[in-house]
């Protein structure tokens, strides 16, 4: 009986953790998309996934560290954003920010519990 109590306990808690987590591109996926998007030369390729890598890594360990808050997630990801934009031409940066404001709004929409997978119903950054 406790045993089975306890397999279902872990089922539920998987399914939980399942349902909640939120799918991420890798950085050579952002970059592909970004490519696509904005017709980014291969040398922007080159410096954006350089970025998102290091900025990736850097996010990994202040999660790790536990003492992180949301603002300071939020500090960084400003920051890295800040770096690409620094890398496009003009063109390209009125698109990423039409790209910006596009993932934002799909995020207010997103309701608490949906499970629909943001990556195709709106274009990948």
């Amino acid at each position: 009986m406790y045993r089975t109590m306890m397999i279902a306990a872990i089922a539920v808690f998987m399914f939980t953790l399942s349902t909640f987590s939120q799918p991420r591109l890798s950085p050579q996926e952002r970059v592909k998309a970004l490519t696509e998007r904005l017709s980014l030369t291969k040398d922007q390729a080159t410096q954006i996934e350089k970025i998102l890598v290091l900025s990736q890594d850097q996010m990994k360990k202040m999660s790790s560290d536990g003492k992180t808050d949301r603002s300071e997630f939020r500090k960084k990801m400003d920051d890295t954003q800040a770096q690409i934009e620094k890398l496009l031409d003009a063109k390209q940066k009125v698109e990423f920010k039409k790209m910006q404001d596009e993932r934002r709004k799909g995020m207010q929409n997103k309701k608490p519990g949906d499970t629909t997978d943001n990556k195709t119903n709106q274009k990948k950054y």
